[in-house]
């Protein structure tokens, strides 16, 4: 009979034991998970900036391909063989990026159709500022300051809203990190 009495406190003993050893490490592991969550964007900042600039790299090798023209659509792209596949966002959970088309480069001072600086044939901008040879789109993340459509659907008044300049992940949320001084994942525009 003894036996059993000191098995039964034992056991109570044990179980006490565990709980206190799961409440510690609940303990620490909330005080971890802030720390993951946070390297976690991070890699999916650094993704983002991947992504992104494999886009910009495409489009700048199909208008060293095509001198003059942007893509009609990332489908062309990957066709062509200037993009491996369409890649998804990742600050998203649709993982569609937002299109930059064509039609609003000349609106903020960035390449024009025929690939010239601001849409004419001379570096200098339609507000009088002189851009230099950099910033006519023969690299990535040339377009700042840009303001993307919502989606193709939104046109201009003419009716055709151009092919694709560039691409801008669709999260309004702020980054950890700065990317071209921008600090919203809307405005690291690629």
């Amino acid at each position: 009979m003894k036996m059993r009495r000191r098995q039964r406190g034992q056991r109570g003993f044990a179980m006490a034991a565990l709980l206190v050893v799961l409440a510690i490490m609940s303990l620490m592991l909330s005080m971890a998970l802030p720390v993951w969550h946070h390297a976690a964007q991070r890699e999916r900042e650094a993704e983002l900036i991947f992504r992104g600039e494999q886009y910009a790299r495409a489009i700048m090798l199909y208008q060293r391909q095509t001198p003059g023209a942007y893509p009609p659509d990332v489908d062309t792209l990957v066709e062509g063989r200037f993009l491996r596949r369409a890649y998804r966002d990742p600050m998203t959970a649709g993982g569609e990026f937002r299109l930059i088309l064509q039609s609003e480069l000349s609106e903020f001072g960035g390449a024009g159709g025929d690939g010239s600086p601001a849409g004419g044939a001379s570096p200098e901008a339609r507000d009088g500022t002189r851009r230099s040879e950099d910033d006519a789109g023969d690299r990535p993340g040339f377009l700042q300051g840009v303001r993307p459509f919502a989606n193709r659907d939104e046109r201009e008044p003419g009716g055709v809203a151009g092919n694709i300049a560039g691409v801008v992940s669709r999260s309004e949320e702020a980054s950890i990190a700065l990317y071209k001084g921008q600090s919203k994942y809307s405005d690291w525009v690629f």
